[in-house]
C-alpha cells in the first residue's frame, strides 16, 4: 500500500559517499566483465596488434602497480588514506603478466586463442575483485571517504563561524552616558 504523505529519509554524507563509491565500483566491475566476455567469445577478435598493445600496457601498468604497492607500504600517509585490500588484491595480475609480457616480446606472440583466454581471465579477475571491494567497502568504508566526511564537517563548522564575522563585528550601539559619540 502506498502512503503519499510520508517523506523519504535523507542519506547522511557518509552514506551518500559510500553509495557513489559502490556504484562506481559496480560499474567498473560490469565493464571489466563485459570486456572479458567479448574477448572470450571472440566478439573482439585477436590480432597481433592487440596482443602487442596489451603486452605494452600490462608491462608498463604492471611495473606501476607494483611500484604503487611498494609506495603504499613505505608511506604512512598513504596507508592511512587507502585500503590494504585495494592495493594487495590487484597485485597478482601484474606479478603474473610482467613475466608473460617479457616472454611475449622475447619469443613472439602465442596462439590467438591463448590470448583470448588470458584477456578473459584478467578482466574476469578485475570484475570479481571490484565486486568484492564493492561489498567490503560498503560495510567498511575506505579511510579516504571517512576523511572526506570529517573535512566536510570541519568546512561546515568553519563556514558557520565565519558567517557572523562577514556580516560585521557587532551592531552599532548608542553611546553611554558620559561618552562622546563619533
Amino acid at each position: 500500500m502506498l502512503t503519499m504523505g510520508k517523506k523519504r529519509k535523507k542519506l547522511d554524507e557518509l552514506s551518500q559517499a559510500k553509495l557513489v563509491y559502490s556504484i562506481e565500483l559496480g560499474v567498473f566491475s560490469l565493464i571489466f566483465l563485459t570486456m572479458g566476455l567479448l574477448f572470450y567469445f571472440e566478439v573482439i577478435p585477436m590480432s597481433d596488434r592487440r596482443i602487442v598493445i596489451f603486452s605494452v600496457i600490462t608491462l608498463v601498468g604492471g611495473f606501476l602497480g607494483v611500484g604503487d604497492f611498494v609506495w603504499f607500504l613505505c608511506s604512512p600517509k598513504r596507508r592511512k588514506k587507502n585500503s590494504m585490500l585495494d592495493k594487495a588484491s590487484l597485485l597478482p595480475v601484474p606479478l603474473c603478466l610482467i613475466p608473460l609480457d617479457i616472454v611475449t616480446f622475447a619469443n613472439g606472440a602465442f596462439p590467438d586463442r591463448a590470448y583470448s583466454i588470458m584477456f578473459f581471465a584478467v578482466f574476469l579477475y578485475f570484475a570479481i575483485d571490484y565486486l568484492v571491494q564493492l561489498i567490503y567497502h560498503w560495510f567498511r568504508p575506505i579511510p579516504m571517504l571517512l576523511d572526506t566526511e570529517e573535512d566536510l564537517k570541519k568546512a561546515e563548522r568553519k563556514d558557520a563561524e565565519a558567517a557572523p564575522k562577514e556580516r560585521g563585528a557587532e551592531p552599532a550601539t548608542a553611546p553611554k552616558d558620559g561618552e562622546k559619540g563619533e
